[in-house]
């Protein structure tokens, strides 16, 4: 396939680059409405803990967070910079494969709208997670497929097998993908080639790259598992596959229709039957995903390629009508995805936003827990933690120096733990003592104290343990997650208290 005579090459990369710059000031400014995410206070303390995994993300975060504390800050804009880095790189690998298919400046508007303006990407784009990486790590194993699918030479399975390998270490939901393609390969006739002596080498190399996190996982007990059955238990359980369906729909309005058509023309039409492996390896994700209960944004990392697909088949099928469907396609774009943009970064005040919600009918609002809320999770997790770190470090900075050398500060989750830690580590506020994901690995295995500040909902976690407690600061934003959450300093502790904490931290660690 080659660009058409109308578009040339060069015309169709300025396009990509100026829709790129579009996406980079759109994602720039919507994240400077943004507080960090109760999950980006998790990754950000990873940074004095390097290691080879975490109790429930791989580790390649971690390296990213030392970065960002070593070699930037952990202010806001270079927290993200990642992120944004990442769905750049995520666009224009995306405008590639545009190219490699013979695409031109309406294919390139059409995958670059779809992708710009997907309240999903918006907002992934904006966090310092693995979801964002993930997304990158997909499209380029989807990219290396494609070049496998254009080609059959079976020197790219040297390729995917070991970027596999680094995905891996990014999330482990990279599994189902490389799953999902290695199994479409099989169903073709050059299927000896996945395990040709490119594939085995390519194998060999990926093995060798995740060996160091496997080792990590097994030196402490799996705790992967043990994560993945809390997750089960308590999130995935609530997930309806109707709902994961329609999410679909929801997570890129104005490229839905982009997508599909890429769907349908690998599934269907004749003229790319040469990349339809890629759709049974779409539909075999799909299945995967709706039989593990997997979350929506799970399958974020196919809709780059398929728009790249869906976005190509288009421009052919409008013929000399280009011009045309190319001004009706950013209209269409635009008018979709204006609508939603207050769902993809907070630019709304929470009551704003709850309102903004219930009058177009309160999409994407329901929460992990299976309920609907007036807000996004995800911005109930962007508020408040500044305030919590900030109202710890005053009352350990009130304390006497005295009391100080005996004093314990406790947090009830990693959102809280991640907070003081950003907020006190100026003042010499000491890491947060938590049985929350990694901060269990973190905790010391026993206590010394005479007094303990701990953010808890209320005074019964710990009322017993001591003959003293006073409430400090409560937390009562009604928007904000911990909402109800308070700041108590207890003394006077019981002995059994020390006795009990050592058994907490074994149990928590699964020894």
């Amino acid at each position: 396939m080659k660009s058409d005579s109308g578009s040339p090459r060069r015309k169709v990369i300025i396009v990509l680059l100026v829709l790129m710059a579009a996406k980079l000031a759109l994602q720039l400014l919507l994240n400077s409405r943004a507080g960090l995410h109760r999950d980006e206070y998790l990754y950000l303390a990873f940074a004095d803990h390097m290691d080879w995994g975490y109790v429930s993300v791989s580790p390649m975060i971690g390296a990213l967070s030392w970065i960002v504390k070593n070699v930037f800050t952990d202010s806001s804009f270079w927290v993200r910079f990642f992120p944004v880095l990442a769905s750049l790189a995520t666009m224009g690998l995306m405008g590639w494969m545009v190219l490699e298919l013979g695409g031109g400046t309406v294919a390139v508007l059409l995958s670059g709208l779809a992708f710009m303006f997907s309240v999903a990407y918006l907002r992934t784009g904006g966090l310092f997670q693995p979801v964002p990486f993930d997304v990158l790590f997909w499209t380029v194993l989807d990219f290396l497929f494609f070049k496998w699918m254009k080609t059959r030479e079976a020197k790219w399975w040297a390729l995917i097998f070991p970027m596999a390998g680094f995905a891996f270490l990014n999330k482990y939901m990279i599994a189902p993908l490389v799953l999902s393609l290695v199994l479409a390969a099989l169903m073709t006739k050059d299927r000896k080639q996945v395990f040709s002596r490119h594939g085995l080498a390519g194998i060999g190399i990926a093995l060798v790259i995740i060996l160091p996190n496997v080792i990590w996982q097994f030196s402490h007990h799996l705790p992967v598992l043990e994560h993945m059955a809390a997750l089960n238990a308590t999130q995935l359980v609530n997930v309806n596959r109707l709902g994961f369906l329609i999410d679909q729909l929801l997570m890129s309005p104005s490229g839905v229709w982009v997508w599909i058509a890429g769907l349908a023309a690998l599934l269907v039409s004749p003229r790319w039957k040469q990349f339809r492996p890629f759709g049974w390896a779409c539909l075999i994700v799909f299945g995967i995903m709706m039989a593990m209960r997997g979350k929506s944004y799970y399958t974020l990392g196919l809709y780059p390629a398929l728009f790249a697909y869906g976005a190509v088949a288009l421009e052919r099928m409008a013929g000399w009508k280009g011009r045309v469907f190319r001004v009706t396609a950013v209209v269409f774009a635009v008018v979709l995805a204006l609508p939603l943009i207050p769902f993809a970064m907070p630019v709304l005040s929470p009551p704003a936003m709850a309102k903004y919600a219930k009058s177009i009918g309160s999409p994407g609002l329901t929460w992990e827990d299976g309920k609907v809320h007036p807000i996004p999770q995800d911005f109930a997790d962007m508020m408040g933690w500044d305030e919590v770190g900030r109202k710890v470090r005053d009352v350990w900075m009130a304390l006497d120096e005295t009391v100080r050398k005996d004093a314990v500060i406790y947090a009830d989750n990693y959102g809280q733990a991640g907070s003081i830690r950003l907020y006190g580590r100026r003042d010499g506020v000491p890491e947060a003592v938590s049985f929350c994901d990694n901060y269990v690995l973190w905790a010391p295995d026993s206590l010394r104290l005479k007094t303990l500040i701990a953010v808890y909902e209320d005074t019964l976690h710990f009322g017993s343990y001591f003959r003293r407690a006073e409430r400090l600061a409560v937390f009562d934003n009604p928007y904000f997650r911990e909402c109800g959450s308070s700041v108590w300093v207890y003394s006077e502790p019981e002995p059994k208290l020390f006795r009990e904490y050592k058994e907490w931290v074994r149990r928590r660690r699964g020894e």
